[in-house]
């Protein structure tokens, strides 16, 4: 597998519904062309399109940035900032949604998928980021 630029990013409209869809494809691309396992960029794009639609419904900002990271063992660090000024008073908690809920089930998915995830505020500016980290290459590999 060849090695990810630190740092590679990129920035989204965070006001329309083909920001999830945009971040989507950016995440598909670049790890595909790193050779990342199918399970791994599935999971890596169901991840980065919850995070990429939280942010568009629940920060009011007008832009969201993607980032990617790998590390020399072989994980991706994916994270979602907003420009949000609202900020959540308990922060981000993945909880189990009702059955008849709509929604509400975004962070435990993301719970689910990857090996750890968390969030933090911006320091220096407004918004949030969240992120969350998963395997490149199946365990089997």
């Amino acid at each position: 597998m060849s090695a990810l630029q630190t740092g590679l990013w990129r920035e989204f409209p965070g006001d329309t519904l083909r920001t999830a869809r945009d971040a989507r494809r950016f995440v598909t691309e670049h790890l595909t062309a790193l050779a990342a396992a199918a399970t791994a960029v599935d999971t890596a794009v169901q991840i980065v399109s919850e995070l990429a639609a939280n942010a568009v419904e629940h920060a009011s900002g007008d832009r969201i940035r993607v980032s990617l990271v790998v590390n020399s063992g072989g994980h991706l660090t994916l994270t979602v900032t907003d420009q949000g000024i609202r900020r959540p008073a308990d922060g981000l908690v993945a909880h189990r949604a009702p059955v008849t809920a709509e929604g509400g089930r975004g962070l435990d998915l993301v719970e689910q998928l990857a090996l750890g995830w968390g969030w933090y505020y911006s320091t220096g500016r407004r918004g949030m980021s969240v992120w969350a980290k998963i395997a490149l290459m199946d365990e089997t590999s």
